[in-house]
């Protein structure tokens, strides 16, 4: 009996020490999983394994930049616990916190089936931008993250509070936006998943005090990978859009891809964020992302005014004919089938002094269909033909 409470007194004053272990190892997974995303890179600069707790430093810099934070973090290891102070230097000049505040708090939870429980929240901060004359303005955040790094897959929510853009005179408010999302790293290195934003109001004040203000926002979207080609949907809905006394919507839109080269798309989103002097060239190689049988679709746009609804729909594609896969604008224009329809209302068409109504329903590229006019584009082979004509 002696014994066995020696043993038991042993392993009870030995497993902060074994815990503490465990907790490396896991908070070392996590950073190579938020470094895997490219959107900043996470160096541990020191870290003191102790008894009951542990102390850590990490760099947290922006890539191809000289911006960067310096996370202060304090481990419990009996609870499993990080807690994380994010600080800017001193003479940094592009963000400012709100106060004698961290720019960010995080507080992390790690269990033993490798779930990595994560909440954050800051009290405000400001970007500066002076060489575009652009300031950003954060009044708070807060929101909580879910990470399992062994099966690199990361779920969340969060809410930002009381943002403000301002450059030469324009100046957009967004009270409040709130943030879901559901990723997995996929074979190529993209995240796919599900993900939406809502922002109840938006308001635009022009630097002559027009306003332009849009409720009920809603951004959402969901994509996967399957065999290294990448399929997904997109949706933008606006409930109402107004300037002044005059009001259109709702507005709706979706668009959608199908088998698009994910390998591709994931190399050039790597080489768009680490080298930023090449990406007027990588524009150049975005073709290649499509493929024999891609396409990417606006399955559906409407948009509701007081003169009536305009409505359209619109595809780009590779037919599966064809006899080889597009490496340039060139091959893209050679082999990509374009296909759009219209439909305008009379009174709405009229009023677009840019487009000659007259002229075009006399070519016959407009028909009219009750209050409408409707149209059709086609592009393929180099050739085009609007309403079935050439």
């Amino acid at each position: 009996m002696r014994k066995l409470l020696i043993v038991l007194v042993g392993l009870l004053l030995l497993f902060p020490f074994l815990a503490g272990l465990g907790l490396k190892y896991q908070y070392l997974a996590l950073i190579k999983l938020y470094n895997s995303q490219g959107y900043f890179h996470m160096d541990v600069a020191e870290y003191h394994l102790g008894w009951l707790h542990s102390e850590a430093t990490l760099l947290v810099q922006e890539p191809q930049s000289n911006r960067f934070f310096t996370v202060k973090q304090h481990m419990t290891h009996y609870t499993a616990t990080v807690d994380s102070d994010v600080m800017v230097p001193a003479e940094n000049k592009w963000i400012k916190p709100l106060g004698n505040h961290p720019i960010l708090q995080l507080q992390d939870k790690i269990f033993l089936n490798g779930e990595i429980s994560t909440r954050y929240q800051s009290s405000g901060f400001d970007l500066l931008f002076p060489d575009q004359l652009m300031k950003v303005h954060v009044q708070g955040l807060l929101g909580h993250i879910q990470s399992w790094p062994q099966k690199k897959s990361m779920q969340g929510s969060g809410k930002i509070v009381g943002t403000i853009f301002s450059e030469a005179g324009l100046e957009i408010t967004i009270p409040t936006m709130d943030v879901t999302f559901d990723h997995t790293e996929g074979a190529s290195g993209l995240w796919a998943g599900t993900n939406a934003l809502s922002l109840p109001t938006v308001i635009l004040r022009e630097p002559d005090n027009e306003i332009l203000t849009l409720t009920n926002i809603t951004i959402s979207g969901a994509h996967h990978e399957n065999a290294g080609l990448l399929y997904g949907v997109r949706q933008l809905s606006v409930q109402n859009i107004a300037v002044g006394n005059e009001k259109i919507g709702p507005l709706f839109a979706q668009v959608s891809v199908q088998g698009l080269r994910a390998s591709t798309i994931a190399e050039l989103v790597k080489t768009y964020k680490n080298i930023a002097e090449l990406r007027e060239e990588l524009i150049m190689h975005l073709p290649t992302i499509m493929t024999i049988g891609s396409s990417i679709r606006l399955d559906r746009f409407e948009l509701v005014t007081p003169n009536g609804q305009l409505w359209m729909q619109a595809q780009i594609s590779i037919p599966e004919h064809a006899a080889y896969v597009p490496q340039t604008f060139g091959d893209l224009l050679h082999l990509a089938h374009v296909k759009a329809s219209l439909r305008i209302p009379i009174p709405l068409a009229r009023q677009l002094q840019q487009l000659s109504v007259d002229a075009w329903v006399k070519a016959g590229y407009l028909s009219q269909d009750k209050n409408d006019y409707v149209t059709t584009i086609d592009f393929q082979g180099g050739l085009w033909k609007v309403n079935g004509y050439p």
